[in-house]
Parts: structure tokens; C-alpha cells; sequence
């Protein structure tokens, strides 16, 4: 029996932060994955046939109306989910299976299963992410096929609950005023979170069970800036949620602004970059005063042929970042997907343990040496840095600079000029490869933690499982102690280390991050001002002192507690968004 939240309890969920904002309204259930389908006879054939062309007609208007909204990787995005819809190859699939008698329904979902079921089994999150919304794609026409309610038909102050949404309904829902979402799963990176903080909806993710907890209608408080979900809240609780959005307005100028008098002259510099997946988002890092780029996610690339078929084209992408942050870095990660090699009857039964990261490139030589030579042919201002993913042994580092070489005397033969000095450093995502970090100083210039996959991997839990997702915290101790771990092990061999996870861009997670030693930040735009000016507001010693306790705290959740309780002490005006 479903755990529905009776009369007027007050409960309080805690989320994820994805877009700011404070709505104060009634619950809307969208239980957009509940449809079913089967294998059944169609009893017009040529109205099956109308009705999927209908179908297709209403959502690619959808898609060009969102597209006017973007520009760079997400408007190739979009153009993308419009050229499957439009395949001929999938066409012609849903008209033979039409012929043959089955459903419009039935047909294309069928017909689009190919596409689906390869980027699921995927490792990396951006092709995980692109199977949601090519799923989120399917039910959008399948709901249209079986004339089920839209979101379109929303009212303002309406709060959106949905255990995940889409793109195309962020933007259905960002026309009315007034109104928010909330969703079970997905994350700040998400693509679905990206366009509803361009477009200014308030959104919070990862709201675990959510859907089993509430109804239609129930009274509902958001707050995009915190991650936090009330539900039945009193008259109270929505005055004070009303006054939030200016306290926190005027709590992040005082943050930014920093403290009246200063905090003693002993300060670890920690260097602020930011995260990209496409180029048209240089220009916001550099605005927000972001050192470089610490991380250039070359995943979205693929969606894009003209780019990533064309090593010339690749190349200038690569340049034109580099000027861009120049003289500040420009770090490329190479592609990070899991993937099944061309081997007859090869399946991986487990793509989080599979060939992924550097293990793929290093099997799939020529994607990597033509991932090399663009990067090279655009380094002559010498300063972009090269960074290896989901490495675990230093003979994959090794062979990987073997091929490295390989590629820079190709270009020599060739004449075209590059940077022969161009640095290399790898992603430390697993415990093999940190507690691996003296041994690799040999071989790498810097390193670059993935909080997300090394908390997953050391907790051997999946962020994304319906049930085990609480366990998952990058403020457990064993991962703080691992963290510790590489900077203490790279330190004295001059090596800089990153982190370019969630967590660098949390504000506990960057003070406990900053205590430890870590160097670099690199986090999305949104927060690039906000960390630095919570660093104004702190002494290194201090940080540094309570950050070493967290690593012999039992937990996570007291972890968690008492940074906050640091940050009431010494970041006020940070604290309202913990209250």
C-alpha cells in the first residue's frame, strides 16, 4: 500500500538544489512513465498510420519551439532528438509494422527500441542522460497517440511532481508563471535541470519516493535554492518560504561581497574554474571570473557529426576555447563512454565494470589518436591540458602516452606545429586509482577527482537505484579519507589536484574540500562567484583544522551536520540556506 501523507501533516523532503527559486503552490502529478502497450491487431491501418504522423507533426513543433531558446551543444541537442523522429530508417520500421497489422503505438516503440537500449547500457552520463530523453521522446508520443492529459494544460502555481521529466515539458511548464518541478531522479548536470534554469523554473532533483507520497492537489513549498520540499506546510511556514527568495538574494551579496573586516592573512589560494560540455559556454565562465576551464566534457561533441567526424572542425573547437580562457587552461577530457567493442558476440553484462573511460579509447586506438591530434593542432598557445578518464593502472597511462607520441609525429611529418609539452593527467574516479596516486606522479602532471563516480564506486552504490540512492554521499569518511589521500600523495611530487565533481560546487563540500588541500574547483557557473566569496570569508587554518576532524567522523550525516554547524560560526550569511 502506498505511504500517502495524510490530512494536513506537515513533512520536509530534502533534494537536490537544480534551479533557484521559491514556489509556493498544489501538487500536479505527472506519472508520465505509467503507459502501457501491447502487441495487438490494428483494426484501421491507414488511421494507424495518420495517427503516428499527427503524433510526430505536434512534438517536432514542440522541439522548434524549444530551439529558438538555445544555441551551441543543447541546440544540437534538440536538433538531434528532431532528426530520430525524423529518421526514414525508423519511418519506414513504424509504416512495415503498421502494414503488417500492429498498433501506431506498438510500432514506434518497437521501431525506436535500437536507439534506446545501447545508450542505457552506457556508463557515461551523458549518454545515459541522452537514453532519458530519447525515452522522455517515445512516451511524449505515445501519451499523444493514446490521447492522455499534457502538462500543457497546467495551471500557475502549479508545482510539477514527476519521478523525471523532459526537456520539451520544462519548456511547456516555463510558460505560465509561478510554477516549479520537482522529480525523483536525475541531477544538477542533467540536461532537463540545464534548460529550466535558462529558462528560470525552480527545480529540485533526486526527491527520492517522492510520487507515493502525495496527491493532486496537496499544498506544496519548493526551494530551488536549498534542494528542500515541503509538503502541507502551515501558514507560518509559507510566510517565512515567501521572505526566502530576498534573504537569499541578499545573503549571497553579502557572501560575494565578503566579511567587513578581514579573516587573517593566512589563505590556501584555491583556484575556481568551470565546468563545459560545449563551447558556447566559455563565454559564461570567463564572465564569472572562472580561472580556465577545468573541465571541457567532450561527450556532447558526438552529437554533433560536423564536429566530431571532421578532426579539422574538432580542432577548431578546441582553439577557440583556448583563446578564449587564454592565458588561464583549458582542460580537455577526452571522451568518457562505455561502449561494446567490434567483436562478433561480445555483449557487456556489466558496463559499470566494463570497457569504458580509457579502457575504450585504448581499444578504440583511432577515436583516440584523432582525439589527440585535434587537441594538439590547437595548442600552440600552450595552454591546454589533456585529461585521461576512468583511469585504474599505470600501463593504461603508459600505452596512452605511447599513442600520444604516435600522434605528435604524425603532425611532425606533416609540418603543422603544436604543443610539444602539452600536459597529461588523469580522472582519479575509483579507490584502485587513489590509493594508486604516488605511483602515477611519474607519469601525469596533475589529477582531477571525479567526486560522482568515486563515491559510487567506494560505496559501491548506484546514485540513480531506486532504493539504495540514500546510502550514496560524497561526504562519507571513507571518501573524504581517499581524497585526503591523493593530495597527500601528490603534493610532494608538485602535482595539483582537482576536483571537478558535484562537490566542488557545494558549499560543504568545497570548504571540507578546501581544508583537505585541494588546489582547483571546478564547478558549473552558477556557483563560480558564490565559492569565491565564501573563501573571503574563512581562514585556511580554521578550514583547514575542521576538515581534518571530518575524516574520523562515523558518518556522513554527522559529516554533514557539523560543517553546517562551521559554517554558522563562520560564514553567517551563508547559513540561512541550512535553517
Amino acid at each position: 500500500m502506498k505511504n500517502k501523507i495524510k490530512g494536513s501533516l506537515k513533512q520536509i523532503f530534502q533534494g537536490l538544489p537544480a534551479s533557484k527559486g521559491v514556489i509556493i503552490g498544489k501538487v500536479k502529478k505527472y506519472d508520465f512513465g505509467s503507459f502501457t502497450y501491447s502487441k495487438k491487431e490494428a483494426e484501421n491501418k491507414r488511421e494507424e498510420l495518420l495517427k503516428f504522423e499527427r503524433a510526430k507533426k505536434k512534438v517536432i513543433r514542440e522541439l522548434e519551439s524549444v530551439i529558438e531558446h538555445f544555441r551551441g551543444g543543447y541546440r544540437k541537442i534538440i536538433e538531434s532528438e528532431i532528426l530520430i523522429i525524423n529518421d526514414p530508417v525508423i519511418e519506414e520500421e513504424v509504416r512495415r509494422l503498421i502494414e503488417e497489422g500492429s498498433t501506431a503505438e506498438y510500432s514506434f516503440i518497437e521501431s525506436m527500441r535500437k536507439y534506446i537500449k545501447k545508450m542505457e547500457e552506457s556508463d557515461s552520463t551523458v549518454f545515459r542522460e541522452r537514453a532519458r530523453e530519447i525515452n522522455h521522446l517515445v512516451r511524449k508520443i505515445i501519451e499523444i497517440l493514446q490521447g492522455r492529459p499534457s502538462l500543457v494544460d497546467i495551471k500557475e502555481g502549479t508545482v510539477v511532481v514527476s519521478a523525471d521529466i523532459a526537456p520539451i515539458d520544462v519548456f511547456s511548464i516555463s510558460q505560465l508563471n509561478n510554477v516549479g518541478i520537482v522529480i525523483e531522479h536525475g541531477g544538477p548536470t542533467s540536461h532537463s535541470v540545464i534548460i529550466a534554469r535558462n529558462l528560470k523554473v525552480p527545480m529540485v532533483c533526486a526527491v527520492r519516493g517522492l510520487m507515493d507520497k502525495v496527491n493532486d492537489g496537496d499544498e506544496i513549498i519548493i526551494d530551488g535554492w536549498a534542494g528542500k520540499v515541503i509538503i502541507n506546510p502551515s501558514e507560518e511556514t509559507k510566510r517565512e518560504f515567501e521572505r526566502k527568495p530576498l534573504l537569499y538574494t541578499e545573503a549571497i551579496k553579502k557572501i560575494i561581497k565578503g566579511p567587513k573586516k578581514g579573516k587573517g592573512k593566512e589563505r590556501k589560494r584555491v583556484t575556481i574554474m568551470g565546468n563545459i560540455a560545449g563551447i558556447e559556454e566559455v563565454e559564461e565562465v570567463v564572465k564569472n571570473g572562472a580561472m580556465g576551464v577545468g573541465l571541457f566534457r567532450t561527450e556532447l561533441l558526438m552529437w554533433d557529426p560536423a564536429i566530431w567526424k571532421d578532426e579539422e572542425t574538432l580542432a577548431g573547437v578546441f582553439e577557440k576555447g583556448s583563446k578564449a580562457v587564454f592565458p588561464d587552461p583549458l582542460i580537455v577530457r577526452l571522451i568518457d563512454i562505455a561502449g561494446e567493442p567490434a567483436i562478433p558476440g561480445f555483449r557487456e553484462s556489466n558496463p559499470f565494470l566494463g570497457m569504458r573511460g580509457i579502457r575504450f579509447l585504448l581499444f578504440e586506438k583511432e577515436i583516440l589518436k584523432m582525439m589527440y591530434r585535434a587537441i594538439l593542432r590547437a595548442s600552440n598557445l600552450g595552454n591546454i591540458r589533456i585529461l585521461l578518464p576512468m583511469v585504474t593502472t599505470l600501463k593504461e597511462v603508459e600505452e596512452a602516452k605511447r599513442i600520444l607520441e604516435k600522434a605528435k609525429r604524425e603532425l611532425t611529418r606533416e609540418d603543422i606545429p603544436y604543443d610539444n609539452y602539452i600536459p597529461i593527467g588523469i580522472m582519479i574516479e575509483t579507490p584502485a586509482a587513489a590509493l594508486m596516486t604516488k605511483e602515477f606522479t611519474s607519469s601525469v602532471d596533475f589529477f582531477s577527482i571525479g567526486t560522482n563516480d568515486l563515491t559510487q564506486y567506494t560505496l559501491a552504490v548506484d546514485r540513480s537505484h531506486p532504493i539504495l540512492a540514500p546510502l550514496y554521499s560524497e561526504f562519507h569518511p571513507s571518501v573524504l579519507n581517499l581524497i585526503h589521500h591523493v593530495v597527500k600523495s601528490a603534493h610532494p611530487y608538485r602535482r595539483k589536484v582537482a576536483v571537478c565533481g558535484e562537490m566542488a560546487a557545494d558549499p560543504l563540500g568545497a570548504l571540507i574540500l578546501m581544508g583537505l588541500g585541494v588546489d582547483e574547483l571546478s564547478v558549473h557557473t552558477d556557483a563560480i562567484k558564490l565559492l569565491y566569496g565564501i573563501f573571503r570569508w574563512v581562514e585556511y587554518k580554521k578550514v583547514k583544522e575542521f576538515a581534518r576532524k571530518t575524516l574520523e567522523m562515523p558518518d556522513a550525516k554527522t559529516v554533514k551536520e557539523k560543517t553546517i554547524e562551521f559554517i554558522r560560526k563562520n560564514i553567517p550569511p551563508l547559513a540561512v540556506f541550512y535553517e
